[in-house]
């Protein structure tokens, strides 16, 4: 889990290990899912950008997958 993940490299990097914090947890749970939706928001605005310039390209591509 990504949590779990940048808590090991908080605590490798800082010494310090946030899943013992309940506080720092919820911290750290309430940015990933800010990221995770601002990151989804970009790929939206991109897809979007692409398939009004190249609808074509990014569907067939789609398609390969």
């Amino acid at each position: 889990m990504i949590i779990d993940w940048l808590a090991e490299e908080f605590k490798a990097e800082e010494s310090i290990d946030l899943r013992k914090d309940p506080m720092a947890l919820q911290r750290l749970k309430k940015q990933l899912k800010k990221q995770k939706l601002s990151y989804l928001l970009q790929l939206k605005q991109k897809l979007t950008y692409l398939m009004l310039q190249q609808p074509i390209l990014v569907l067939s591509t789609w398609l390969e997958l």
